[in-house]
């Protein structure tokens, strides 16, 4: 009778036991232990990963990167939720099993699980999580555009990247002379290019054929969507001694006539004209103005203190613009005493090359000023 009683508990140990296999391989082989696994093991640069796969699949321009939308737009993970997951019900079947995983309340990607053999003794399947698929969407628009007008021989680079020539065309220049001198040179050209699409604003940086980088006399607001730059010549470096010379003559004869004395007025004008474009807006101008600069203290002496030519940018070999500043000390000295006033100014000249002469077809009278001291 005890014989019978072993043999009873060792079948009841061998089942138990083929039970627990039976069990712990059953456990092991459902899809909701190994995506439970799967999911525990997730690092916090997981949401990351699915942004940068979701970027990464949104068609970019050829001067964005995912890295740098996503660094821009700073679509990062806050650090605080979790990660879970659940059934996508629209493609979850017990043959081929999908899930989703959320990272807080935001479902992030789903995950399918492929069957990659089976258990041991049971023969129940044994799952492996696939490469997650992300379900986020990028929820910027490519609203910004950029515009670049620049000089002729000028290279530009967006965000870092080369463009091409094929995608900058020939343009007007924003420097314009007026038709006196278009009579007499050619209207300078530029480079224009435009790039649409773009998710973040642009860097954009232009140089020219020596390697200078240009500065933007036209630049976009903080905020603007459609990004407009145009991008003047660098300063001529070395400029040409003989403009530089004809520059300083074509200024001292404009302060001569600014601050004539009655019977020089004509003369100076006069004078004045053999540095001016013949009907140029330059010209027009200063004869407008003969009866207007008689200089109401008649000055007993002049001091000139200083004349500097700046700023020459060459537009094309025959056309360029400058800056010339001036400053002089105009004395009267009476029976009531001396009277000096300080005058100086500064003059923003546009000339044009015919011939081997340089003369002026427009100008821009930056500042004037100047003040008096009586003894």
């Amino acid at each position: 009778m005890a014989i019978y009683i072993i043999v009873f508990f060792l079948v009841i140990l061998w089942a138990m036991h083929h039970l627990w296999l039976y069990l712990g391989e059953f456990e092991k082989s459902r899809p909701e232990h190994t995506i439970e696994a799967y999911v525990s093991h997730l690092q916090s640069d997981f949401y990351d990963q699915m942004v940068e796969q979701s970027v990464g699949q949104t068609a970019l321009s050829e001067y964005e990167t995912a890295e740098s939308v996503i660094r821009t737009l700073n679509v990062a993970g806050d650090g605080s939720a979790s990660y879970s997951w659940g059934k996508k019900g629209d493609e979850y079947t017990d043959d081929a099993p999908v899930y989703v995983i959320r990272y807080g309340d935001a479902a992030i990607a789903s995950v399918a699980l492929t069957r990659e053999g089976s258990t041991e003794q049971f023969d129940f399947p044994v799952w492996r999580a696939a490469e997650p698929k992300t379900m986020m969407e990028l929820s910027a628009t490519p609203e910004y555009s950029v515009n670049v007008t620049m000089p002729a021989g000028s290279y530009l680079t967006v965000n870092g990247v080369p463009v091409s020539e094929s995608a900058v065309q020939t343009a007007e220049s924003p420097l314009e002379i007026d038709a006196a001198a278009a009579a007499l040179v050619e209207q300078p050209t530029a480079l224009n290019c435009s790039i649409t699409g773009l998710y973040t604003v642009p860097e954009v940086v232009v140089s020219d054929a020596n390697g200078n980088l240009l500065n933007a006399s036209v630049s976009p607001a903080e905020n603007d969507k459609q990004r407009n730059y145009v991008f003047d010549p660098a300063d001529a470096d070395p400029a040409d001694p003989a403009l530089i010379s004809r520059i300083e003559a074509l200024t001292r004869a404009y302060a001569d006539y600014m601050v004539n004395k009655d019977l020089e007025t004509w003369n100076n004008l006069y004078y004045l004209k053999n540095f001016l474009v013949p009907g140029s807006e330059a010209e027009n101008m200063m004869a407008s103005l003969v009866n207007d600069v008689y200089w109401n203290n008649d000055y007993t002496s002049r001091e000139d203190k200083l004349l500097e030519v700046s700023h020459i940018k060459m537009y094309s070999d025959t056309v360029c613009t400058c800056e010339a500043h001036f400053e002089m000390i105009l004395t009267k000295t009476s029976d009531r005493g001396t009277i000096a006033n300080n005058y100086d100014g500064t003059v923003e000249w546009t000339l044009v090359k015919s011939g081997e002469t340089w003369n002026a077809c427009s100008m821009k009278l930056l500042n004037a000023g100047g003040d008096s001291t009586e003894n």
